[in-house]
């Protein structure tokens, strides 16, 4: 369990989790066995023999002056934040348009009027939910690697109220996708993709729990993404050949698309991160943090 725990640590920096010996000998030994001729091998039997060593947790952080962490300046660890912005200066000039690298769309902005996936997110089982695809007539669908879901998919359950009411009527009606009023973005939306039991791009794990992947080393140690990036052979179902990628982030760009897949990707932006663009809530922010 020790080695589940996150451990924030400067560049460099190592931290021991390895039993100590003489723990081992009070607490293991009867168990696994004596490690070294010194020790000597205690059986369950005579258990009381065995003299009873306190656990400490004596780490290189409690030899070190406390430090205020209050003061120190805050920083928001979500998608809008961290990796947008990366996203837009090194990787929107590949990964965007009618034909972007990769078949893999990172930009910002959903289409105004594509509401149906293109190339191989239409085409690959598990890379678009079938339900979604088959509920867009096909004289309606206007495929685009920046689709964002329609009006009539987002209500198509128990919104009576919207399809009767003159603002959406019309849009459920003509399949018109969410575009704008999407929550997310299209490169968040993208790196979601999975196949049913793995994240494509992000793990090959499919159970992010809130906040944080929930197993041990993260989402990021076998991310296929961070493999591109980083190009150590991370996702071990997948071979990358395509254009190096290892020199086009910066050390520190890497370590916050590590940091955010592994602590908080499930989170695009916090409440207040953006503003409604359109309808009734034009201006406000998604949500009230404070509720």
């Amino acid at each position: 369990m020790q080695r589940s725990r996150v451990f924030a640590l400067a560049p460099g920096e190592r931290v021991d989790t390895s039993v100590r010996a003489d723990q081992y000998d009070a607490q293991c030994l009867s168990c696994h066995g004596a490690l070294d001729a010194k020790g000597t091998f205690v059986g369950l039997r005579d258990l009381e023999k065995i003299p009873f060593v306190a656990l400490d947790y004596t780490t290189v952080a409690s030899k070190r002056s406390p430090i205020d962490a209050a003061a120190a300046p805050k920083q928001r660890f979500t998608f809008l934040d961290r990796l947008r912005p990366i996203f837009d200066a090194k990787c929107t000039s590949c990964h965007s348009g009618s034909a972007p690298a990769g078949e893999l769309s990172l930009e910002a902005t959903y289409s105004a009027t594509a509401n149906f996936p293109a190339g191989k997110w239409a085409t690959t089982p598990g890379l678009a939910d079938p339900a979604y695809m088959a509920s867009v007539p096909a004289n309606r669908r206007v495929p685009a690697y920046n689709y964002s879901v329609t009006f009539a998919w987002d209500f198509h359950e128990d919104e009576e109220v919207y399809k009767q009411a003159t603002a959406w009527s019309g849009l459920i009606a003509s399949q018109a996708p969410l575009g704008a009023l999407a929550p997310w973005d299209p490169a968040y939306q993208n790196l979601f993709a999975h196949d049913g039991q793995r994240f494509i791009y992000l793990s090959g794990f499919l159970n992010p729990n809130f906040g944080r992947g929930d197993r041990l080393g993260g989402l990021a140690a076998d991310s296929y993404l961070v493999e591109i990036l980083t190009g150590r052979d991370l996702d071990k179902t997948r071979t990358y050949s395509g254009l190096d990628h290892t020199k086009l982030l910066t050390q520190a760009e890497v370590r916050d698309v590590i940091g955010v897949i592994d602590v908080g990707f499930p989170y695009m932006a916090t409440c207040d991160g953006k503003k409604v663009p359109s309808g009734p809530n034009a201006g406000a922010a998604w949500g009230e943090p404070k509720l």
